[in-house]
């Protein structure tokens, strides 16, 4: 990751900074989904499994479930592909020129 220098910080307004979180975010995304399709491509289904984190069901009977984990926050349970779409929803897409 890039480190921004402290003039770029500075000249961040709160406009700029939810384009550029959305982006980086969108990219993020992207770029999980594209390792996957890749290892789906070159047949490595194991190597999958290292994106997957668990989603028990939580009452001792029903089933276990797994999910893409997206993790781009701390959250200890993991960040599944609703809580990706939300975050992307809550910031202000960049205008299209």
């Amino acid at each position: 990751m890039k480190m921004k220098t402290i003039k770029e910080l500075l000249s961040i307004n709160p406009d700029t900074l939810k384009n550029e979180q959305y982006l980086e975010l969108k990219n993020h995304a992207k770029s999980i989904l594209t390792r996957i399709i890749g290892l789906l491509d070159s047949d490595r289904l194991d190597d999958i499994e290292s994106f997957m984190q668990e989603s028990p069901a939580g009452d001792g009977y029903g089933l276990d479930n797994y999910y893409i984990n997206f993790n781009f926050s701390d959250s200890e349970y993991g960040d599944d592909i609703e809580c990706l779409l939300n975050k992307l929803k809550s910031l202000t897409p960049p205008t299209k020129n």
